[in-house]
């Protein structure tokens, strides 16, 4: 019969890279005794990598050797996992967007959770606690913009402002409007639309829409679309290293 650590890394072998590997899903394998002792075993042969306290993932092997999981896949897989928002930090954001020619010398991300330092072999990332301002619109340009204007601070802010504003389409911006005011995109949206109580509606140009059913028009598209559980969708997918985008 085939070893508890020979079984564990088959059971590893079968899950996407980045995926998160946790004592409490391997007790059909043993004990959680012996589960936490053959994971030990495998940590110390490198053939498993300690991420966090109770967070396993498995090496991806290249012609090359080993090496280490995605860290953005990672990151994607953990938020899953722990139920939070994690972000690049602002300096990331800011050098994506071209505001800083910096590249941050630590890995830094931000997040709705704990601060944490999580081990990639000899990598460290970490996880620093902020506030929910810093966290609107994850994994979107207009939260980026957020970020990265925080992370420059007030002295450099006006001249990258423009920069930055540059970089955003309509949507980022009505997503940068909705972060502001603290409501769902989709509101924020439904409060520009002329309701059909107020047909025939003129508008300041001197145009006038004779009839129209836009919010209820609105509605069945996210319905039809299934916004409502577009987030689980979301997280799921970046769990397993897919962008979803709505």
């Amino acid at each position: 019969m085939p070893s508890l650590s020979s079984r564990i890394l088959e059971h590893a072998s079968c899950l996407p890279e980045a995926a998160p590997i946790c004592p409490g899903a391997l007790l059909h394998l043993g004990s959680r005794a012996a589960v936490d002792q053959a994971l030990s075993r495998l940590v110390r042969t490198d053939r498993l990598l300690r991420i966090f306290r109770g967070v396993y993932m498995r090496p991806i092997e290249t012609r090359f050797g080993l090496r280490t999981p995605d860290i953005e896949e990672a990151i994607a897989s953990l938020s899953a996992l722990w139920g939070e928002t994690i972000v690049p930090c602002g300096g990331a954001a800011a050098n994506v967007l071209g505001l800083t020619t910096q590249i941050p010398v630590q890995s830094v991300y931000l997040t709705s959770g704990p601060s944490r330092r999580l081990y990639f072999s000899r990598l460290l990332v970490r996880l620093r606690h902020a506030p929910r301002w810093q966290l609107v619109a994850p994994n979107r340009r207009a939260g980026d913009v957020v970020r990265a204007l925080a992370w420059l601070g007030p002295l450099e802010v006006e001249d990258a402002l423009a920069v930055a504003l540059s970089r955003l389409s309509p949507d980022d911006l009505v997503e940068l409007a909705a972060a502001a005011l603290g409501c769902d995109r989709v509101d924020l949206r439904r409060r520009n639309l002329i309701p059909e109580d107020a047909m025939p509606y003129r508008t300041g140009l001197q145009y006038t829409y004779d009839c129209g059913r836009f919010e209820a028009n609105m509605d069945k598209a996210l319905a039809a679309a299934g916004y409502a559980g577009f987030e689980a969708r979301r997280q799921d997918a970046a769990a397993r290293g897919r962008l979803r985008g709505f």
